[in-house]
């Protein structure tokens, strides 16, 4: 109560590291990619940032490396993960999980409005989005790996509990960061609005789910 839809909160696991095992693991995601037909954009989508003229900014990278975007090809996704460093987003991962899907339902049970669930993973050493917010408070569950976040001000009040998701900020316009390293078992809440951007270190790779609720509601 004291941290809902006020300020970020930080929930440490780290004598339960496999906490959020029995929903989802590594192996959950490479079924996901083997046993379905996921198309790019309405499945699957494929991120990492750049610097271009100085300035680092995110590109799509949603196409398998015959040039083809509409059907994702397993090995091209996990080559684009690997070797070109790109973040994996998966869209609405209950739709593959039972076990997820009866927690999601679960938790709309609990907040009364519609909830959503995205999966990430994110290859060692790499940034799949630039700092932004979202229109939904966030529940971070951290699977697999470590992830750095950077945690921004709001620049006006204007971005505080927001009805509609931000574009990409430049990080010079906003001032100084809080970091907060996750790992697995933890869990970050993050409230509609806070800005925010996610990497990884140079040693491991990262996955974890994220929780959305409160789209256009505020108590």
């Amino acid at each position: 109560a004291n941290h809902y839809q006020k300020s970020a909160a930080l929930i440490k696991r780290s004598e339960c590291l496999d906490f959020y095992s029995n929903y989802f693991t590594l192996e959950s995601l490479q079924s996901i990619l083997r046993s379905n037909d996921l198309q790019f954009m309405e499945n699957l989508t494929l991120n990492k940032i750049v610097t271009k003229k100085g300035k680092r900014v995110r590109r799509n990278v949603n196409s398998n490396y015959d040039g083809t975007s509409d059907y994702v090809k397993h090995k091209d996704v996990w080559r684009r993960v690997n070797e070109d460093g790109c973040s994996m987003r998966v869209l609405h991962p209950q739709r593959y999980s039972p076990k997820l899907l009866r927690m999601i339902v679960a938790l709309e049970e609990h907040f009364e409005c519609l909830v959503g669930c995205n999966l990430y993973y994110t290859p060692p050493g790499s940034q799949g989005f630039a700092a932004h917010y979202d229109d939904v408070d966030v529940f971070v569950l951290q699977v697999k790996g470590k992830k750095t976040w950077s945690l921004f001000p709001s620049p006006s009040e204007q971005d505080i509990l927001p009805l509609f998701s931000s574009n990409d900020f430049d990080e010079e316009d906003l001032g100084k960061p809080t970091e907060v390293e996750i790992q697995p078992g933890d869990l970050l809440y993050l409230p509609r609005g806070a800005i925010h951007r996610a990497r990884t270190g140079s040693s491991e790779s990262s996955l974890h789910l994220t929780i959305s609720a409160n789209h256009l509601h505020t108590w």
